[in-house]
């Protein structure tokens, strides 16, 4: 599959993301408090797990402190699918939290997510 790179919702300037899940910052130029001017190379951001055991990545806004963590699977639903009737969830269509590629992802309400655990034997 062909990697494809979209501009993160909200983060525009300062992160892409792609339909097989990864993130990875911008090439981008800033000023900073001392007047020089900055160069910084875009690169790839690692992941990491967050408490609920899904992949999420550090994205900072230039002047603002801390990093705030959001999750890739989140990132990549809003970028490439489309959210008609405004769901609320994100859900994993093979229940593998850190398979965040555009194909096993999907909205969802809360109700869905359970059905779908039910359809498929993972409702405890």
């Amino acid at each position: 599959m062909i990697e494809i790179w979209k501009d993160v919702v909200d983060w525009e300037d300062l992160y892409e993301v792609s339909n097989l899940g990864n993130v990875r910052s911008k090439d981008r130029i800033t000023i900073g408090k001392d007047g020089k001017v900055y160069h910084f190379k875009g690169k790839n951001i690692k992941k990491q797990y967050n408490a609920d055991k899904y992949h999420c990545v550090p994205m900072k806004q230039s002047g603002v402190k801390p990093f705030r963590f959001l999750t890739v699977h989140r990132l990549v639903a809003k970028a490439f699918i489309p959210n008609t009737y405004n769901k609320e969830t994100v859900n994993h269509k093979d229940f593998n939290k850190t398979n965040n590629r555009v194909e096993n992802l999907e909205w969802a309400t809360r109700l869905e997510q359970e059905l779908h655990k039910v359809e498929y034997g993972m409702y405890n």
